[in-house]
Order: structure tokens, then C-alpha cells, then sequence
């Protein structure tokens, strides 16, 4: 009777250490599981931080370039109103026209930007092109 008493014990005590083990063992993997799930959305967390920077550059670097753009409107209007008989090459008026293109659709994306400066030079600039380039006036 002892005996099958002892072996019952034995039987268990191997039950319970195997089950003591395997407990052991998946709690190691989903304390790795979680430490690489915290690492991700950490990373994550860090990757969603620099495309915000990112998308702030961009934009920042957008409108750079348009008042760049705007400065060279400005400054070939005031060149064809204040130089006599409009001397400038067909492609000094292709790039103005170029950074024309890029203002216009820059303010169209982004309505808050002060667009009134330009309308008026842009109109000088199209209509001494249209002038030079009707009667073959370009330098």
C-alpha cells in the first residue's frame, strides 16, 4: 500500500515539476514577447516623432521656396518696369514664368499665404513676354 502511495507521490511530484518547468519556460517567452512588443512601440513611437519633424521640414522648405520664388517675381517686374525696352533673354523669362508657375500653385495649395504681393508683377511679366514675344524683341 505504501508503495502505491510513494508512487503516486512520485508521479506527482514529477507532474508538478514538469508543470513548475513549463510554467517557468512560457513565462520567459511572453516576458520576451512583451519586451519586444515594448521595443516596438517604442520604435514606433520614435519613428512617428521624426515624420512629424520630417513633414514640418518639408513644409517649412515649401514656403522657403516660395517667397524665393515670390522675391524673383518682384525683382524681374520691378527690372522690366525700370529698364528701358524690356532687354532680357527668352529664357530669363522662362524661368521667372517657371517660378510663376510654382507661386501660383503654392498659394493655391495653401490659402493663408500672403498671395496679393505678386498679381500685379506677374501680369507685367506676362504681358512683356507676350509683347517680346510678338514682335521678336527678346534679348
Amino acid at each position: 500500500m505504501w508503495e502505491k502511495i510513494l508512487a503516486s507521490v512520485v508521479v506527482a511530484a514529477v507532474v508538478a515539476g514538469a508543470f513548475g518547468i513549463i510554467t517557468l519556460l512560457l513565462n520567459r517567452h511572453w516576458a520576451k514577447k512583451d519586451r519586444r512588443t515594448d521595443k516596438l512601440e517604442e520604435i514606433s513611437n520614435k519613428l512617428s516623432g521624426v515624420e512629424e519633424k520630417l513633414d514640418d521640414h518639408i513644409q517649412q522648405d515649401n514656403e522657403r521656396y516660395a517667397t524665393e520664388c515670390r522675391g524673383r517675381i518682384l525683382s524681374f517686374a520691378s527690372e522690366l518696369i525700370n529698364e528701358p525696352g524690356h532687354k532680357h533673354t527668352k529664357g530669363q523669362f522662362d524661368a521667372v514664368l517657371g517660378d510663376v508657375t510654382h507661386y501660383n500653385k503654392y498659394c493655391d495649395e495653401h490659402p493663408n499665404y500672403q498671395n496679393e504681393m505678386t498679381a500685379r508683377s506677374i501680369e507685367i511679366i506676362r504681358g512683356i513676354y507676350d509683347e517680346c514675344a510678338r514682335e521678336h524683341k527678346f534679348l
